[in-house]
């Protein structure tokens, strides 16, 4: 790392070195010992991206050059960073993340936050796959597009809290390694739902049958008595409705006697509604709302 800049004069031997010869060389250093006037410690790519960790194994590692120092920069540069190599670009802008030592809020910014010390996830946009992690737990790791929690012991509870809008707390997503299982909880930490990935087997809660999307219909109908081994029948538009579409039906009220009630696809956007009466005597169905899905076959 020598001087970029040029000497003054070169001496010959015998020479007599004047006052003004030596003036003029130490000027030169004055003038031109600068930033600029130093050479750089990037000779080639390897010495470019050479660092060395200033506080291995909690102890401080003291430089002995200024190539040490800039060093130990780099190599800080690169932790901060998270990159490999301490002159790439960060994922995103430095100035949008916060360094945060436990669950933390911070006005005007988006917080997302683990429940573990010393860990939270700060971003300045709503989206979290943009969000920047910076904590001194090793537990945690960031790599795009997934946030990674370690724990330091199979009976730890790992997790995110999540938030509304109004950044109120609604609920926490955890998860225990020694049982393999992932739990959600609501806002005041109760366990709603607990799933085991290994075996797939629900713990803990109750698990709604998932939504059905479909075309979906209703009418108000009240049907004529219907004699024994005899049918009502209701025709009821649905637009979208085509043969081969399973359809689904139900009722606002009680059935009569013995009444059940079925419904398919007649035609197109049309849906037929049929009450069959299976017992021994007639029946008048009351007024009611029948209420149909259909459901589009997609194989």
């Amino acid at each position: 790392m020598p001087g970029t800049y040029a000497k003054i004069k070169t001496v010959v031997t015998g020479e007599v070195i004047t006052a003004s010869d030596r003036n003029a060389e130490h000027d030169n250093h004055i003038t031109f010992q600068t930033p600029a006037g130093t050479d750089d410690q990037s000779a080639d790519v390897t010495a470019m991206r050479a660092t060395v960790d200033p506080y291995p194994g909690a102890a401080e590692s003291l430089p002995t050059s200024l190539q040490g120092e800039l060093e130990r920069l780099r190599y800080l540069i690169a932790q901060i960073t998270g990159k490999t190599f301490w002159y790439q670009d960060p994922d995103g802008a430095l100035n949008n993340a916060v360094f945060l030592t436990g669950n933390q809020t911070i006005a005007g910014i988006k917080t997302f936050s683990t429940p573990i010390a010393k860990a939270s996830l700060v971003s300045s946009t709503a989206y979290e796959d943009e969000a920047n992690v910076f904590t001194a737990d090793q537990r945690i790791h960031k790599s795009i597009p997934s946030l990674h929690l370690r724990p330091s012991a199979d009976s730890e509870l790992l997790g995110i809290i999540m938030r509304t809008a109004a950044d109120a707390v609604s609920g926490h997503f955890l998860y225990r390694p020694n049982d393999s299982t992932f739990y959600f909880t609501d806002a005041a930490g109760a366990v709603k739902f607990g799933l085991n990935i290994a075996t797939g087997a629900m713990t803990t809660g109750i698990v709604p049958l998932a939504r059905i999307d479909g075309l979906t219909g209703s009418i108000v109908a009240d049907v004529t008595s219907i004699s024994v081994n005899n049918s009502g029948f209701i025709s009821l538009t649905v637009t979208g409705a085509a043969f081969g579409d399973f359809v689904l039906v139900s009722h606002s009220s009680a059935l009569s006697g013995d009444l059940t009630v079925t419904a398919r696809v007649i035609g197109a956007d049309t849906v037929g509604i049929y009450l069959h009466n299976t017992g021994s005597a007639a029946v008048d169905p009351v007024s009611m709302t029948y209420y149909v899905k259909v459901i589009k076959k997609d194989f």
